[in-house]
């Protein structure tokens, strides 16, 4: 891997040493980026399920 790889086992690593939890999250279907084409935010079944239960996409 590349050196940002390297840094980032090494914060896990030290995370995990002292109990750290780490969360890794991504926007919601992650627009405009080469791993997320899927555009939850205009799915039809999500907003119908949020509008049902009185609640925007991103909630």
């Amino acid at each position: 891997g590349d050196a940002s790889d390297v840094a980032a086992k090494k914060l896990r690593e030290c995370c995990s040493k002292h109990n750290i939890h780490v969360s890794a999250w991504s926007p919601l279907g992650a627009p405009n980026t080469w791993w997320g084409k899927n555009l939850v935010m205009d799915s039809p079944v999500i907003k119908e399920i949020t509008h049902k239960h009185g609640k925007t996409i991103a909630q």
